[in-house]
């Protein structure tokens, strides 16, 4: 891909976004007060990469280029939804006085601690987390203060609403990377013995299912789960931007493998169901969140990690009997799993006080 470059002259505004993800979230925070720096499709600013060939000399190539932008940034504070962007953890090495707040964006896995362990003296000022179980893993690694917060964005597109209408909601990890041939061979193995279980309980019970989509190659999405539900008819809800916060409120049970999504669900008070069949293979398992590997075992009251038919129905079934208000109070024993922070409160309070 070819560099492309942007000639834009920047205004002065209060904050700086690295990463354009979810700017206008952030602009509803911000009162549209930022400048953004992109990192994507490798789009870059002329007249910050000029200064980063001059100045890198001072600290780093890329920590110059973005020091550029703070330039024209009055609170120097860079904010950021992309945590896995190491070079974030380096810039109070060459410039302490810079806030930096990271917001974590997704469950974490043992890929993003190996590029941490390769690296020394990372830190930044706030590390909002998503759940306490991260925390205690990444907090040995970056120098920050570390807030559970769950997820910003589910944070924000939350509204309290009744179930709508009896459905089982299958959230969909499908994937057609070649770099993650593991992964896709982990979620097949899964999906493959989950879905005859699903179809049967939905016979059983006259519920429908229905996929919500996550890969943006609608078409072959939806043909890889006609392979598994054979004749039985299913809804497909194609991947849009935001809409899934508004799909996981509306089924009676929403059933995930590991996704951020399903944790999620789980935060708005929704019934949940994960099924998980990674542990039969190491190279599979290393896939896994952390809440998978550490906060859940082997089974529990709405999951299981083993290949277990009955384990799988009854699952279904006690969930199926389970009225929402007995939900809640059984949810209640397993409230570290995921947080929830109405509206981003905490966030609120960290902008404020920051002069």
């Amino acid at each position: 891909m070819l560099i492309k470059f942007d000639f834009k002259f920047l205004e002065q505004k209060n904050y700086l976004i690295f990463d354009d993800l979810q700017l206008e979230i952030f602009n509803k925070y911000l009162d549209n007060s930022t400048n953004v720096i992109s990192f994507r499709d490798k789009k870059y600013n002329f007249f910050a990469i000029l200064y980063a060939l001059f100045f890198f000399f001072r600290s780093e190539l890329k920590v110059e280029y973005i020091n550029f932008f703070l330039k024209f940034t009055k609170k120097k504070t860079i904010i950021s939804l992309n945590y896995n962007r190491l070079i974030l953890y380096k810039i109070k090495t060459y410039y302490p006085s810079i806030k930096i707040i990271i917001i974590q964006n997704g469950v974490s896995t043992q890929f993003f601690i190996d590029k941490l362990k390769n690296n020394t003296n990372l830190s930044c000022d706030y590390f909002l987390c998503m759940t306490t179980t991260e925390k205690e893993i990444i907090e040995k690694y970056i120098t920050a203060n570390f807030i559970v917060i769950g997820s910003f964005l589910n944070n924000f597109f939350y509204k309290k609403q009744k179930t709508k209408k009896k459905e089982i909601l299958f959230i969909s990890q499908y994937r057609d990377k070649a770099s993650i041939i593991d992964f896709q061979k982990s979620y097949y193995n899964t999906t493959q013995f989950l879905i005859p279980y699903l179809i049967q309980f939905s016979k059983d019970k006259k519920i429908p299912i229905s996929i919500l989509g996550s890969s943006l190659s609608f078409e072959k999405e939806n043909n890889y789960y006609k392979n598994f539900f054979k004749d039985y008819k299913f809804k497909y809800y194609k991947r849009k931007k935001f809409f899934a916060y508004k799909r996981i409120d509306n089924p009676l049970i929403v059933v995930g493998v590991d996704s951020t999504l399903i944790y999620e669900a789980f935060s708005r008070g929704k019934k949940i169901a994960i099924f998980n069949f990674s542990t039969i293979n190491k190279k599979f398992s290393v896939h896994d969140s952390f809440l998978l590997q550490r906060f859940l075992k082997d089974e529990g009251y709405f999951w299981t990690k083993l290949k277990n038919g009955k384990k799988i129905k009854s699952i279904l079934n006690s969930l199926f009997d389970t009225s929402n208000n007995e939900w809640l109070k059984k949810k209640y024993y397993y409230k570290n799993l995921f947080s929830f922070d109405k509206d981003n409160e905490k966030f609120r309070k960290i902008i404020n006080s920051i002069k």
